[in-house]
């Protein structure tokens, strides 16, 4: 009863959102991912800590069970690009990992043969800008394609020498959109598209003595487990993924003040959000605006003994913030508790621009947070290793196919797990190991909405080569 309350309100307000909205020229949108940003620890999202206060004091449509696509950045990306499931776009060679010969230029990444989002909206004369301070969210590795501005990382290197570390603070993003708003506030603009793409959150956490001070742990000494906001193996190097063999090694106190550098720079972002808001308002454009807040995935923070993300697909990396953020007039705030994707992102703003809504995707009808639009009843995630995800209102139903071959040597298997989220919202019971004759339905339902494709079991990131591989080690990704 209290799921369907709550359902018949989310209707309601989206409803005044499409009357509201759809007879004049579409809203811009600003899609904003903080990456590696976890749901689990904002405060909006029910954390004990304030981590973004900001976001939990400006009014928003908040999704209170979202779920990135994959648990890696490129993955996660090109299907949110594209609406495609990443095993869509692998078996139909429309994305390769990228690399780079030394001696010839970039191949792989988004293929040309995509009709990316941006591609989508400039046919119908909306406007794409990016700027990703990700390095390999990038014009290089294909993500480009349709936008008419993209200010990357490689832009950002060449302009402030970052030679040293992979780092773009989030500071420095918001002083390219400073830029850009001077022409994007024209009266006489077509509405227009705007990506970010910040990195305060991904790892290392480099947090801010004004920020870490909030959560540092009290009178903690093991400064060589946990340094400059990354865990650090007995050896000297970064633990990176590599935790199963050193497990023993990590204790409590480390974790805990781990998590405090992440805490940190959450605090970070959304100072920088709060930052990005206010420009928007100064410049007019905070009531034709609406800001979609979200991550291409979350984080392991030791859940299960490990840290980072690619891993299992498990609710610490896969449920991700999203809160749409509407202009102050429309007074549009509130929860909505059902299931919904990252991929699901591309089909709202497709739909918002008016845009061809045409996809060969094999999943079924998407939700849409920007519309009264029905949402599907089950939404499909993948992960490496082959997994792929299946959430409903109650349960996740994970199988995984081929973990054996993935890179980091983890404790788990292949098989099926179905977990109960009311239960068990840490998704630790295997509700298939025991006899209750309702699990075989709830698994054949599930699994009745699979896709006919299959994620590939390959590790995107081990097979970059050249000058983002240089990049992606310095990030912690390869070795």
């Amino acid at each position: 009863m209290r799921f369907l309350l709550r359902l018949a309100i989310v209707a309601a307000v989206l409803s005044t959102l499409f009357v509201a909205v759809r007879p004049r020229q579409p809203l811009n949108v600003i899609l904003v991912i903080s990456d590696s940003l976890r749901a689990a620890n904002l405060d909006v999202y029910g954390y004990s800590r304030v981590t973004a206060p900001t976001l939990a004091h400006t009014p928003a449509l908040v999704f209170t069970r979202a779920y990135s696509h994959f648990t890696f950045t490129w993955p996660s990306v090109a299907s949110l690009f594209t609406g495609l499931p990443y095993s869509s776009l692998i078996e139909g060679e429309l994305f390769t990992t990228p690399s780079k010969d030394e001696l010839f230029d970039w191949t792989g990444g988004l293929e040309p043969d995509n009709a990316t989002l941006a591609e989508r909206l400039s046919e119908v004369g909306v406007r794409s800008l990016a700027v990703s301070a990700s390095p390999y969210i990038a014009r290089n590795t294909g993500f480009g394609q349709g936008f008419e501005y993209f200010h990357d990382w490689d832009r950002f290197r060449e302009e402030e020498a970052h030679t040293d570390v992979p780092y773009v603070p989030a500071g420095r993003v918001n002083r390219v959109v400073a830029s850009l708003l001077d022409d994007l506030r024209a009266p006489d603009r077509q509405p227009w598209f705007l990506y970010l793409h910040y990195m305060d959150t991904h790892m290392p956490y480099r947090a801010e003595e004004r920020d870490l001070s909030y959560y540092r742990v009290p009178g903690y000494d093991r400064t060589g487990h946990c340094a400059g906001g990354a865990m650090i193996a007995p050896d000297g190097e970064w633990l990176k993924w590599k935790t199963a063999d050193v497990a023993n090694w990590v204790e409590d106190a480390d974790v805990a003040q781990l998590t405090a550098h992440y805490d940190a720079q959450i605090r970070r972002f959304d100072r920088e959000l709060g930052s990005l808001l206010g420009e928007l308002k100064a410049a007019g454009l905070r009531d034709r605006t609406i800001v979609i807040v979200t991550s291409d995935h979350g984080e392991s923070l030791f859940e299960r003994g490990f840290w980072g993300h690619g891993y299992m697909s498990r609710a610490e990396e896969q449920h991700v913030p999203l809160l749409v953020i509407f202009p102050p007039e429309l007074g549009i705030s509130g929860e909505a508790d059902f299931p919904i994707t990252t991929t699901d992102i591309f089909h709202a703003i497709v739909r918002h621009f008016r845009a061809d809504p045409s996809s060969s995707t094999p999943l079924p009808p998407v939700a849409n947070p920007l519309t009264r639009e029905s949402f599907r009843a089950v939404a499909y995630t993948e992960g490496p290793g082959g997994t792929r995800v299946y959430r409903d209102d109650r349960f996740a139903l994970y199988e995984h196919t081929a973990l054996e071959k993935t890179t980091h040597q983890l404790p788990r298997s292949n098989g099926l797990y179905l977990f109960d989220l009311e239960a068990d919202a840490a998704e630790t019971v295997n509700l298939l190991d025991g006899d209750d004759p309702s699990t075989a339905e709830h698994r054949r339902r599930l699994l009745a909405t699979a896709p006919t494709t299959r994620p590939p079991t390959e590790d995107p990131m081990m097979s970059a080569k050249g000058r983002l591989r240089e990049s992606l080690r310095a990030l912690g990704y390869v070795e």
